[in-house]
């Protein structure tokens, strides 16, 4: 059970981190269905999607990992202009 969720993590760090801004010039729909891809996948995991006209946030809030936000702004023509990821991880700076 701890591999899926270090897998699910690699993955999304992985494919959010390493290609930074991945979602810019992506249109809403492309994006929302990308994340109801990601959360099919992971249906064991707790995350959150919430969408706005002008934003969408995915958050996964699973007591088994690290609290993980993607935060993407969205332009009037539904074109993803901005995008923020935030993992909080107050004990991974501790030796």
């Amino acid at each position: 059970m701890k591999l899926t969720f270090f897998i699910f993590f690699i993955y999304i760090s992985l494919t959010h981190f390493v290609s930074a801004q991945y979602y810019i010039d992506m249109k809403k729909e492309k994006v929302i269905e990308k994340f109801a891809k990601i959360r099919k996948k992971n249906s064991k995991i707790n995350t959150i999607l919430q969408i706005t006209d002008s934003t969408i946030t995915y958050l996964v809030r699973d007591t088994s990992l690290q609290n993980l936000d993607f935060i993407l702004y969205f332009d009037k023509n539904n074109k993803c202009y901005k995008e923020k990821s935030i993992l909080t991880c107050d004990s991974c700076y501790q030796n």
